[in-house]
């Protein structure tokens, strides 16, 4: 499943972005929703509703800024962490004029250069499901670190089934192997099934425990009649408060 070697190089070298990010519509389309109103629903829901004009704000793989956007003119601060060095660049450009932006580059594990209890909100979408549980972990200690007394993190994550995570080994029997396990894990027969790391919420909830964050909550849909979701490869969102 997805590595830190594997995300750098379809990030930074290979992946086109052809709608700097907004062209990963299909989950909107999964609720049958129109994306602009799932999108704004995101920000409503995960971010604006946690953040105010004296919160210092880390988003971990901002990409090309679809979600940074909502964020910078409502805080004092943004840090944005990159694993690739292009989409630094290209974060870069584009908000070229705001002054409250930090941005660093990081080994897809550590957050060594955030100074501790100095983060009122870490927010990352559409990232850490290509992420494996060994540097969720890594991150979840750092967070633990970084999260001012009561601050929030809110992370989207892969969801897949629990009791069948044991099986992986049907992976190495070709393409039909990975067929089952994503029939197993994600209810999806087809031997991609998003790039989805080898998580369960399940784990996301043990992971974080143990860096003593409190789960508040692990949802995969939201809105007043629960009207939007990401449920097309099984996500999760949790959020979790130090």
């Amino acid at each position: 499943m997805p590595s830190i070697e594997w995300n750098k190089k379809l990030w930074n070298d290979d992946y086109p972005w052809p709608k700097n990010g907004d062209e990963w519509d299909n989950q909107a389309g999964f609720c049958n929703q129109p994306y602009e109103k799932w999108k704004n629903s995101i920000a409503e829901n995960f971010i604006l509703n946690n953040i105010n004009e004296e919160s210092v704000v880390l988003e971990i793989a901002p990409g090309h800024g679809r979600w940074t956007e909502f964020i910078l003119k409502k805080v004092k601060k943004i840090i944005l962490v990159e694993l690739s060095q292009e989409r630094i660049k290209y974060c870069k450009k584009i908000f070229d004029n705001s002054k409250n932006i930090d941005y660093f580059m990081n080994n897809g594990k550590d957050l060594f250069f955030i100074a501790d209890n100095s983060i009122d909100f870490i927010f990352s979408y559409d990232s850490f499901v290509h992420i494996e549980k060994d540097a969720i972990a890594c991150y979840f200690k750092e967070f633990s670190r970084i999260l001012k007394k009561e601050g929030i993190a809110i992370i989207h994550h892969a969801g897949r089934n629990d009791l069948f995570l044991k099986f992986k080994f049907i992976k190495n029997f070709g393409d039909s192997g990975k067929k089952i396990y994503n029939y197993l894990t994600i209810k999806k027969y087809d031997n991609i099934a998003g790039h989805r790391a080898d998580v369960s919420k399940e784990g996301i909830k043990k992971a974080a425990e143990k860096y003593n964050l409190k789960v508040i909550f692990q949802i995969n849909y939201w809105g007043e009649n629960k009207e939007f979701n990401n449920k097309l490869f099984n996500d999760y969102i949790t959020k979790m408060q130090k």
